[in-house]
């Protein structure tokens, strides 16, 4: 089915207000987004007539990366780096430098930096790696996607000649050959650092739980700060309007050293997704982006969408592109929420979780996320870094005193009570005495108990999750749940397959992942405020959104045309115009 629709919008846009953030994604990192490089094949450069891409001359320094796959890395016998140059070169692997030429100046270079001699090129002059190898710093699991990142600098602007080539070998056998493919950044500057944002002051809400309030309404906000703080002010922001909110009350909880904070919305406040700002005493301040969304009122007649198995940036970064295009479509299709659950990232190393906070920052609708064995496998202290709460680590006495454990939660909307535990495979033993081989422990049992008892009247139960690891024992854990609290619907992904199944009195749907065009996310949509249907709808189809005008501010009037190839019509859906 193909729907057209075009819609004529006059409108007034306000003044944009926006806070930075506080750390790096470096472009030597296997995750830095570079999908606004060129991406062509080696030997790169100019001025010898046998580049098989062709540079522009007049620079100081040229910025290339390419990509590469690796297995079993530390049990390697050998690791070589061979490179063509001219005239000098820094080599980097997923950001730690591995090799630099003897006419390179010592210490960090920039885009300005010249080599201290001339060298020629012609021929590969080889760098042994085997170290690397053995020594292994990145401690993955398996099969793994690698960054061969190189900075090649001239011993002048105006050199007559450039060459750039590099092959790669583990155990002898090619990873990067002489004529492989690479990206190379067309500008003479060097590439920017991404700002990324730890988790500092504010806990919850977060860009990844993300507090959804009715304007007029209270809602909490957590903080981890001093006991002693006060003066806390709270301030919503976003590039369309800003809000104040009054701070009804404050309380500081000892054990896991945060302070829960109730907060009002003004009832005028324009509805929409907001940055959170935050200030104490003491020089107390933070800001956690798109954290929370501001509504009329909670609907009986809506849809969310859940999504799951991202698996950002598998195999080189391509599987970036399907989240992209989601990402523009889940801004027309305009959900209430989406949950997406688990496998976001492929490996739980900080660049990727960086990298997949900075993708959550796209999202026009709120996200929620939790774990699943992909992100936290390999250890969970990333995830923690920047989706997670300081406190959890238990090898830091100043953050932890006997709280939980483990970062579960959940949130209400309407009737609806949406209930998320973080699940995992422990692959290398991280605090095996805490955590175990899988999800769930102890103290989340014990939590989900008490999230479920909880519950008064007749709410819609959601439990939404990666996967219940349990049943690897033949002992599956959720059932307990389903069965003792009459759960309504249970979301999961971690098969990479659609199916339903009905567990007790619960549905229980499996949705497909979202890492390839043959992958899809799934509809929930509810009337009165209960299931009425639940189809997967697939990445293959799209939605594709097109101005009469460049939808850039510049012009007062435009026109938007849609076409919907997706069975299903959006009652919600959405199309943002920026106008003067």
């Amino acid at each position: 089915m193909v729907k057209m629709i075009a819609y004529t919008l006059f409108a007034l846009a306000l003044a944009a207000a926006w806070s930075g953030p506080a750390a790096a994604l470096d472009w030597t990192q296997e995750s830095f987004p570079d999908d606004d490089w060129i991406y062509e094949r080696a030997e790169f450069g100019f001025g010898d007539g046998d580049e098989t891409t062709e540079l522009a001359a007049g620079r100081t320094t040229y910025y290339f990366r390419y990509v590469f796959n690796a297995e079993d890395l530390e049990n390697a016998s050998t690791m070589t780096l061979e490179v063509n140059y001219d005239d000098a070169f820094v080599a980097y692997i997923n950001g730690l430098e591995v090799a630099r030429s003897g006419n390179m100046p010592a210490g960090d270079p920039d885009h300005n930096t010249t080599a201290l001699w001339e060298h020629e090129g012609g021929l590969f002059e080889v760098f042994d790696l085997t170290w690397l190898a053995r020594n292994n710093p990145w401690e993955y699991v398996d099969s793994y996607s690698l960054n061969l990142s190189l900075e090649v600098h001239q011993v002048s602007p105006g050199d007559e000649d450039m060459t750039l080539a590099a092959r790669l070998l583990i155990n002898g056998l090619p990873k990067i050959h002489a004529n492989s493919k690479a990206r190379y950044w067309p500008q003479d500057t060097r590439p920017e650092t991404i700002r990324t944002d730890p988790i500092t002051v504010i806990h919850r809400p977060l860009i990844n739980i993300p507090a959804i309030v009715e304007r007029g309404r209270e809602f909490e906000i957590t903080c981890g700060a001093p006991p002693g703080s006060t003066g806390w002010e709270a301030r919503l922001i976003s590039p369309f309007a800003n809000a104040d909110l009054s701070l009804l009350s404050g309380q500081y909880d000892a054990a896991t050293f945060r302070w829960f904070l109730e907060a009002g919305v003004p009832a005028d406040v324009p509805t929409g997704l907001y940055d959170l700002v935050i200030t104490a005493s003491g020089g107390i301040e933070d800001t956690t982006v798109h954290s929370v969304k501001v509504i009329d009122q909670f609907k009986g007649d809506f849809y969310f969408l859940h999504l799951t198995d991202t698996h950002i940036p598998e195999r080189g970064g391509s599987t970036l592109h399907f989240l992209e295009e989601l990402i523009e479509e889940f801004s027309i299709i305009n959900p209430e929420f989406v949950l997406l659950s688990g496998d976001y990232v492929n490996r739980s190393y900080q660049e990727q979780i960086e990298l997949g906070q900075l993708y959550l920052e796209k999202f026009d609708v709120p996200v929620y996320l939790t774990s699943g064995n992909h992100d936290i496998g390999d250890g969970m202290e990333p995830w923690w870094k920047y989706f997670g709460w300081p406190y959890l680590n238990s090898n830091d006495s100043t953050h932890w005193s006997g709280g939980p454990l483990t970062q579960d939660y959940s949130f209400d909307y309407g009737n609806l009570h949406i209930t998320a535990p973080m699940t995992w495979v422990n692959y290398n033993n991280f605090q095996y005495w805490i955590y175990g081989q899988h999800s769930m422990i102890n103290s989340q049992l014990d939590w989900l108990h008490q999230d479920l008892s909880a519950l008064s009247g007749d709410p819609f139960i959601v439990l939404f999750y990666h996967y219940d690891f349990g049943w690897y024992e033949e002992s599956p854990q959720m059932t307990e749940f389903f069965q003792t609290y009459d759960v309504d619907l249970a979301l999961w992904g971690h098969t990479h397959h659609t199916a339903q199944y009905q567990d007790g009195p619960t549905l229980s749907l499996n949705t497909d992942d979202a890492m390839s065009s043959s992958g899809g996310f799934r509809l929930l949509r509810f009337e009165d405020g209960q299931l009425i249907a639940y189809p997967n709808l697939w990445i293959a189809d799209d939605i594709t959104l097109s101005f009469t005008f460049p939808n850039d501010g510049a012009s007062s009037s435009n026109t938007a045309t849609i076409i919907n190839s997706h069975d299903e019509t959006f009652e919600q859906a959405v199309v943002r115009f920026l106008v003067p």
